[in-house]
């Protein structure tokens, strides 16, 4: 209520803010700046030899696992590994490479994944050895919303582990699914999608819904506009 100009990353989010009864002038839809650091990113290098690496060891049966949210810290040994560990019995050539993020569930985790044939546990990623890893996997299991955005943008499969995302255009896109967090649902909704070469076809085809990556040249403009 208190800024002059909103700048959305889609034209859900402008419709969003036209239904809180902003003036349709003030809403201007630029696409998310996150697509500018995608698109720039495209000509970095790996910041780390050991992430290129692992971007060379990554196929298209290799899966990425991330997930920061604190409502899913609960579950993580309770529902989630299980139900990725009963995904991979299920998928015999799946292989899961597991982001640990810092912290006391790290801890706890870590030991658990040691000895799993399949599954590799790996630090933290520098964001652009991130996306430069993201085009060479098979899919990604996340439960962040920017990342699916920008697996979306890159076509890159993604299975969403929450039971709701605001970030809805990546599944009416056909880029992404929700998995739900239960051991049952991550299970019953992952291995269809994986099962389906349609499917999977349809959720590698690149969406600009989230913006073509000079969002930010679009704010710059308007901005100086503005202020004339």
């Amino acid at each position: 209520r208190a800024a002059r100009v909103h700048y959305c990353p889609t034209p859900r989010a402008r419709e969003n803010l036209l239904q809180e009864g902003l003036a349709p002038e003030h809403v201007v839809v630029t696409g998310n700046t996150s697509m500018d650091t995608l698109r720039l990113a495209q000509d970095m290098s790996a910041s780390r030899p050991e992430a290129e690496a692992l971007r060379e060891a990554a196929t298209s049966s290799s899966f990425l696992v991330t997930l920061h949210r604190r409502e899913n810290q609960a579950l993580l040994e309770s529902d989630i590994l299980p139900g990725l560990l009963d995904v991979l019995t299920a998928v015999p050539d799946m292989r899961l490479v597991w982001v640990l993020h810092p912290g006391p569930v790290r801890q706890r985790l870590a030991p658990r994944l040691e000895g799993i044939a399949r599954i590799r546990a790996v630090a933290p990623l520098d964001h652009v050895d991130l996306l430069r890893l993201l085009p060479r996997l098979g899919g990604v299991f996340t439960d962040s919303g920017g990342l699916s955005e920008e697996c979306a943008a890159l076509g890159v499969p993604t299975l969403i582990l929450r039971e709701a995302t605001e970030r809805v255009e990546s599944l009416e896109g056909g880029n992404a699914a929700l998995i739900g967090t239960s051991r049952a649902s991550i299970v019953a909704e992952t291995l269809p999608v994986l099962r389906n070469p349609a499917w999977m076809r349809a959720m590698q085809r690149p969406t600009p819904i989230y913006g073509d990556g000079f969002a930010a040249e679009r704010i710059a403009a308007h901005l100086l506009e503005t202020i004339r």
